[in-house]
């Protein structure tokens, strides 16, 4: 009991960090925010509290953050991963081999015989027979958009698992006009050739029956109107519909082969994040 009241000063210090990096690398709109109630987003003009960063983070509510300030700009973009509910996979086995990098034996990666099913319901399904498949493929998605990030803009990402995908978050450390963010956006989309353009906002692998879609974020180069909210997206560490809370993906990774998905603590992601910009951390750790 002696150790209590400290425990809960270094808790609450970490969450106001945890909840200035939020503002300073996702948050656009400050004057109001997304709550994901009963199936779907309620808006809510309001500016962000504490206790909301509090209830997102111990998996009371999930938040989700306008991306557009009043004036059109965003501080960051971002890309949306998620397979597909109904495509081809190829089934991947258990040998250790093949983990290593040793080419497969028989019956480890049947690269002849393509079976269908739910990639995104498999991601966090290991029973499901699909479930190394859809693993790789994220794995390897948002590898793919990371590398092509730090080629074309010199910048680092922060890579989030949820429930059906990834989101891979790119902060400028700055408010920059949404246009020109899109442009980055669909930059770092058109240098992944196994990607191709299919609408506006969304890109889908052209190699084999589509698997992957990708969405770009912001959606919008400009709002219509300084009072309208423009698009919004998930913001990171929250419990998802699915069950689950959204996580960082580990970005220290052997490479391929490894058909699963590390986690990286909330914390050390965001602490690894604010370091991408310089920022100061001042957080007491245990």
């Amino acid at each position: 009991m002696a150790d209590e009241p400290q425990t809960l000063s270094r808790n609450e210090l970490l969450l106001r960090e945890t909840s200035k990096l939020f503002g300073m690398l996702f948050i656009g709109r400050r004057e109001a925010k997304a709550v994901f109630r009963n199936g779907e987003w309620c808006a809510i003009r309001e500016k962000f509290t504490l206790d909301d960063f509090r209830k997102h983070l111990f998996a009371d509510r999930c938040l989700g953050a306008y991306l557009l300030d009043r004036d059109s700009m965003v501080r960051c973009i971002a890309f949306d991963v998620d397979l597909k509910d109904d495509a081809d996979y190829f089934l991947i086995g258990d040998d250790t081999r093949v983990r290593d990098g040793e080419p497969p034996v028989d019956g480890t990666l049947d690269m002849q015989i393509q079976h269908h099913g739910d990639l995104e319901d498999a991601l966090h399904n290991p029973a499901n027979p699909a479930h190394r498949w859809a693993c790789s493929l994220v794995r390897s998605t948002v590898e793919f958009i990371k590398r092509e990030v730090y080629e074309a803009l010199s910048l680092s990402c922060t890579i989030i698992i949820t429930g059906g995908g990834a989101h891979v978050f790119v902060p400028f450390g700055q408010l920059i006009p949404a246009g020109e963010a899109r442009a980055m956006a669909h930059s770092v989309m058109d240098g992944i050739p196994i990607f191709a353009r299919r609408s506006e906002n969304f890109y889908q692998n052209h190699q084999g029956s589509p698997s992957v879609e990708i969405e770009i974020f912001p959606k919008q180069d400009a709002l219509k109107e300084p009072d309208s909210l423009g698009n919004l997206i998930r913001l990171p560490f929250g419990m998802h519909e699915r069950g689950m809370r959204t996580y960082a993906l580990n970005p220290v990774l052997p490479q391929i082969p490894n058909w699963g998905l590390r986690k990286l603590s909330s914390m050390d992601a965001l602490r690894l994040q604010g370091a991408m910009l310089d920022l100061k951390w001042n957080v007491l750790v245990q």
